[in-house]
């Protein structure tokens, strides 16, 4: 590809994203509302539930990784694999983020962690 035409292809990649963020905004306020938030901000939701919910939360990222480690060594080889990175970094951060915030909520007792 000549880079013209990459420049458009990363113009129209950003619009996308654009657009895929403002149709999801009304699921992001509804996520950001949802009273098992507000429970947990005001302290109403017991230690013992959330730590299951983070242990729960940890299988079902490493169930994620795996899904993608085998897409990966499936089609990585493929012209389409750059597709697979960007889930693959994000489960990361997304498992990174909750258990160092689950480890500060529950001062460090966090199933699944150990």
């Amino acid at each position: 590809m000549s880079p013209p035409a990459l420049e458009v292809d990363r113009i129209n990649a950003q619009q996308l994203v654009e657009e895929i963020r403002r149709e999801l905004d009304p699921v992001e306020q509804e996520l950001r509302h949802h009273p098992y938030l507000a429970a947990l901000e005001t302290g109403r939701v017991r230690r013992e539930d959330l730590t299951r919910f983070a242990g729960e939360q940890h299988h079902i990222i490493q169930s994620d990784l795996r899904s993608i480690a085998l897409l990966v060594n499936r089609f990585g080889a493929t012209p389409s694999s750059g597709c697979t990175g960007g889930p693959r970094m994000s489960r990361r951060r997304a498992r990174s983020t909750w258990f160092s915030t689950c480890w500060s909520w529950t001062g460090g007792i966090c199933a699944g962690s150990r």
